[in-house]
C-alpha cells in the first residue's frame, strides 16, 4: 500500500471467466465468513463486476459504545499488530480487554447536540472503523479493505430516536477485513485472483493455492427448505392502513409513507441453495450474499444506491427517471414530465 507504511504486497493472475456463484460454491467454507457480491443484469454502468472474498484476517464488530477486533487467522496477526502499532487503542477512551488475539475498545458516545450537517462526524463507535480505513489507505485502486454490514440501529449512534423496540443484541455494525479475492469483470468477460501478501512468495502460493481450489468439482448443495411462514399484518389490515394513509395526504397530515410487511418462516438446509434459487428468480445487477460464519444475509436491488470512485461520488437512484425516448425529442417530452410531476418533485 503506497500511502501507508504498512507494505503488502499484491498478487494477481487471470484465470478463465466462470460463472462467480459456482467458483464461490467450490471456494466457501462451512463456518468461515466470505462474500459473493454479484451481477446477473449486466450493462456498462450497472452491474458490470462480480466479487467474492474469502478467508478474511480480522473481524470488527460494534455495539452501542463498544468496539471488538479479532484475529481470525496466522495472517490476522499482522494485521492486528500494525493497527495497535498505529495507535489505534489510544483513541478510545479505554481499553476494556487485551490479548494477543482481541482488543476490545470503549468509546463514549457523544450526546451533545449537532447540527444536522455535522452529526456525522460525532464521536462515536465508527471513530474506529474511519481510523482502520485511514491506515490502510491507498492511492491505488486497491480491493484491501473492510466488508461487512451495519444494522437498522446504526442510525442510533447519530440520532436520538425513540425505543419503541425491546433493545436487541444485533451489532450495529460487523465487518471483516479481507485480504483474498476473486474479481469479475463481465464487460470484459475476464477474471482475476488477487491476493494481498507479505511477499511476493507468500502471494504466489496463495494464487497456487486457489488454482488448485478451483480445480475440484463444484460441491454439492444441500437442500433446503422453508416453512411455517407467518406474517406480521393480515392482508385486511394492511389494506386499511393503506386507505387511512391515503385519506391523509388528501387533507394534508401526511406527507409520505412507506408501509411493510413482516414475514418470518423457519428455515434449515444451505442458505446458499437458497441464493441459488433467489438469483434466478431474480436476477438484478446489485445480489449479494453474506456468511458472517453464524448468520447470512441475502438479498437484490436493482439499483446501486452510492458508489464513490476516488473522488468522484456516483448516484443513481430509480426514482426521478424515465425511459431513455427513441429520439432527442421524446428524451425532451420525457424531461418535463420529470420536471412538472407534483409526485417526483413532492419525493426529492
Amino acid at each position: 500500500m503506497s500511502s501507508s507504511p504498512f507494505k503488502i504486497h499484491e498478487s494477481h493472475t487471470d484465470i478463465p471467466l466462470e460463472d462467480a456463484a459456482g467458483v464461490f460454491a467450490t471456494l466457501r467454507k462451512k463456518g468461515v465468513p466470505s462474500f459473493l457480491y454479484e451481477s446477473r443484469s449486466v450493462n456498462p454502468i450497472y452491474g458490470r463486476m462480480s466479487l467474492l472474498g474469502i478467508d478474511p484476517v480480522l473481524e470488527v464488530v460494534g455495539k452501542d459504545d463498544s468496539v471488538v477486533i479479532s484475529i481470525l487467522n496466522k495472517r490476522g496477526g499482522r494485521f492486528f499488530d500494525f493497527l495497535l502499532e498505529s495507535g489505534l487503542s489510544s483513541e478510545a477512551d479505554e481499553i476494556i480487554e487485551q490479548s494477543n488475539k482481541k482488543i476490545v475498545l470503549k468509546i463514549t458516545n457523544d450526546a451533545s447536540f449537532l447540527s444536522e450537517n455535522k452529526r456525522t462526524k460525532r464521536r462515536n463507535i465508527t471513530l474506529i472503523l474511519r481510523k482502520i480505513l485511514e491506515y490502510f489507505s491507498s492511492d491505488k485502486d486497491s480491493l484491501l479493505g473492510l466488508f461487512g454490514a451495519f444494522s437498522y440501529d446504526f442510525a442510533r449512534l447519530f440520532e436520538e430516536l425513540p425505543e419503541n423496540l425491546p433493545e436487541n443484541k444485533t451489532p450495529d455494525f460487523r465487518f471483516f477485513l479481507f485480504d483474498t479475492f476473486i474479481r469479475f469483470d463481465l464487460l470484459k468477460e475476464q477474471s482475476e485472483i488477487i491476493c494481498y501478501r507479505k511477499n511476493e512468495k507468500e502471494g504466489d502460493e496463495a494464487l497456487l493455492s486457489l488454482k488448485s481450489l478451483l480445480s475440484d468439482e463444484e460441491e454439492v448443495f444441500e437442500d433446503f427448505s422453508v416453512g411455517d411462514i407467518t406474517c406480521d399484518t393480515e392482508k385486511e389490515e394492511f389494506e386499511q392502513q393503506v386507505c387511512i394513509a391515503k385519506d391523509l395526504a388528501k387533507r394534508g397530515e401526511l406527507f409520505e409513507v412507506v408501509f411493510s410487511r413482516e414475514f418470518r418462516g423457519s428455515f434449515s438446509g444451505d442458505s446458499f441453495g437458497l441464493y441459488r434459487v433467489y438469483r434466478e428468480k431474480n436476477p438484478a445487477p446489485y445480489l449479494f450474499y453474506f456468511d458472517f460464519g453464524d448468520e447470512q444475509l441475502v438479498g437484490a436491488s436493482p439499483e446501486m444506491m452510492i458508489r464513490v470512485e476516488r473522488d468522484k461520488v456516483h448516484l443513481r437512484p430509480i426514482s426521478g427517471t424515465k425511459p431513455r425516448g427513441s429520439d432527442p425529442i421524446s428524451d425532451h417530452e420525457n424531461e418535463l414530465d420529470l420536471l412538472s410531476s407534483s409526485k417526483e418533485r413532492a419525493e426529492l
